[in-house]
């Protein structure tokens, strides 16, 4: 009864929100940069009472008691392709029309923690996040018409929906369903204090059917009754997202700062350069430390391989390693072109230790990876494309 009561007050709200477009909310805003889809603070009406902050990737909100340990806040807003927020600003644009916006519930670190999908602090103290532990806690983002998604601290990235879609200006007014307390039952209610979780939005932009990703956007909930502890938890959070943001990673991002001294949010090539720069040199820097064990070794090589969907010889990080990633290896021999150009052994360069580990695992799918020890027989076109860089290699020594 309880629940459905909940779901009664949710549904009266969502109805309210979308009549009243204009009505204030801090809402995690929506918007373009030349193609790139951009989140940030949102703010009523943009271009006349506030400004919304594309970029302030970050949101501390309270569970306002709709029903217990359930909320619908922050919500999400678009502007139209009208609104004077766009009347003379070129840098960000509005959102195409009659496009789906969906989600994706995203496994994180901070510092050089362990990952997970939901983040807990109690709330006293000062602020030091952790996976939940308690196993009543949850997070369960669901909307009634589109789906469900639930993190439970589990260090795994957790497949999201769906959940709106811009009208045909390119304005939306949406909110999801956020709740913290799956069994509803006063014996095992959740826990006090803030929760942490990392959205990754995506859309597509361009009508090529394929989805831009925004960068994560973090949203801290605060659960518990009104009080001074509560305001204090809220405040210090805020605080410590904005000191300390950059200290926020996608799992398995490990390559150095972008040009905005934060973390790319990327998953990519260079992140196995950086991980093999570090196994080589035996780096202490935890932030390498992908599986947990406090050691910076070949482990977390493969952890970041599992994660990439990729190995040893994938120069495209496409799956397999074929002929194409022997190409790529091919057009850069000798040059220092990372990953991405064949140097498979992080050594700096492209050379014959890599061809040899391309032909070591060419033909393999993911999670086909032949033994190290073993070199498998080479087929008629591995034989051939053999020769042609044995020729290769003899014309560059008598250079």
């Amino acid at each position: 009864m309880i629940r459905q009561f909940a779901y009664l007050l949710l549904t009266l709200n969502l109805s309210l929100a979308v009549s009243s477009a204009r009505a204030f909310h801090a809402d995690i805003f929506l918007t373009q940069q030349s193609g790139i889809l951009v989140t940030g603070r949102g703010a009523n009406d943009p271009g006349q009472n506030g400004t919304p902050g594309p970029g302030l990737r970050f949101h501390v909100n309270e569970i306002a008691g709709l029903a217990p340990f359930v909320d619908v806040n922050p919500g999400f807003r678009a502007e139209d392709a009208d609104d004077s927020y766009y009347a003379g600003n070129s840098e960000y644009q509005p959102l195409p029309g009659n496009r789906s916006v969906g989600f994706d519930l995203k496994a994180f670190r901070i510092e050089d923690g362990p990952a997970a999908n939901l983040f807990y602090w109690d709330g006293t103290d000062s602020v030091s996040f952790a996976p939940v532990v308690n196993p009543h806690d949850f997070l369960e983002v669901r909307s009634p018409a589109n789906g469900s998604a639930i993190a439970t601290g589990t260090a795994e990235d957790l497949a999201g929906y769906d959940f709106t879609s811009t009208d045909s200006t390119g304005a939306i007014h949406s909110h999801l369903i956020f709740d913290f307390d799956l069994d509803n039952t006063p014996v095992t209610p959740a826990s006090t204090g803030v929760f942490l979780a990392g959205f990754e939005f995506n859309m597509d932009l361009t009508g090529d059917s394929q989805r831009e990703i925004a960068r994560p956007h973090y949203v801290a909930l605060y659960n518990g009754p009104p009080g001074t502890m509560k305001t204090a938890a809220i405040a210090a959070v805020s605080t410590y997202l904005d000191e300390n943001f950059a200290q926020l990673r996608l799992w398995g991002d490990v390559s150095p700062l972008d040009t905005d001294n934060l973390p790319d949010d990327k998953l990519d090539a260079a992140d196995i350069d950086a991980l093999l720069a570090a196994t080589a040199t035996q780096s202490s820097d935890l932030v390498f430390d992908l599986d947990g064990n406090s050691f910076v070794d070949a482990q977390d090589v493969d952890t970041l391989f599992d994660l990439l969907g990729t190995q040893y010889g994938d120069a495209n990080l496409d799956g397999n390693v074929d002929g194409t990633d022997l190409g790529i290896w091919q057009a850069n021999y000798g040059t220092s072109a990372g990953w991405a150009g064949g140097d498979f052994d992080g050594s700096a360069t492209a050379d014959g230790r890599d061809f040899l580990i391309w032909q070591r695992h060419f033909g393999n799918e993911v999670g086909m990876l032949a033994s190290p020890q073993t070199i498998p027989e080479p087929t008629t076109f591995v034989a051939s494309l053999i020769c042609v860089v044995a020729m290769s290699w003899r014309r560059n020594l008598r250079s």
